[in-house]
């Protein structure tokens, strides 16, 4: 479960401590990205207005990967399922294109990904506050990486899925998923 921007792994305990272990019973397992913050963590600014500095996309997909490896060996899995809001999505996205890790049986260490109000066109308010009106102080970084142009980059790189099953539900579609 991988959290979005000016978040935390709290964010799904509501999901996953009621819905998801009363739905599938309390062997289900579920991780939310930093709820064992000695396995990974994600930086992703800290609560909004907190002044945290969020770390870019790429070095939280670094993090991402630290978590995965912990769930697999936690679980005794080849392969994982993930879930990501909003930021997180992007996380995972540059997660699977650059760093998922080949499993003995070749088939896609994550399975599926399902992106929750992911922006993968960018976030259009972003691009006059940044852009236009230059009001995102340092300590918003991150959300500098949400204008369209940016993710117009993003988008043209990050192409790889590794096989991986991936849904947009309740965010921007990308032409080429």
């Amino acid at each position: 479960l991988v959290h979005g921007l000016w978040s935390s792994h709290e964010i799904w305990e509501p999901l996953y401590q009621n819905l998801l272990t009363t739905s599938h019973s309390y062997q289900w397992k579920a991780y939310p990205v930093g709820q064992r913050p000695e396995h990974g963590k994600l930086n992703m600014g800290g609560a909004m207005w907190s002044g945290q500095t969020a770390s870019s996309v790429y070095e939280n997909a670094d993090r991402l990967a630290k978590y995965i490896k912990f769930a697999q060996e936690d679980s005794n899995a080849w392969h994982v399922d993930m879930v990501a809001h909003s930021t997180g999505g992007l996380v995972a996205r540059l997660y699977l294109h650059k760093l998922q890790s080949p499993v003995p049986d070749s088939r896609p260490q994550v399975k599926h990904l399902t992106m929750l109000g992911t922006p993968n066109g960018g976030v259009k308010c972003v691009d006059v506050f940044a852009g236009k009106l230059n009001v995102f102080s340092e300590q918003l970084q991150a959300a500098k990486e949400l204008t369209n142009d940016e993710m117009l980059r993003f988008n043209q790189f990050v192409v790889n899925t590794g096989g991986t099953k991936v849904s947009a539900l309740a965010g921007n579609s990308v032409p080429i998923i």
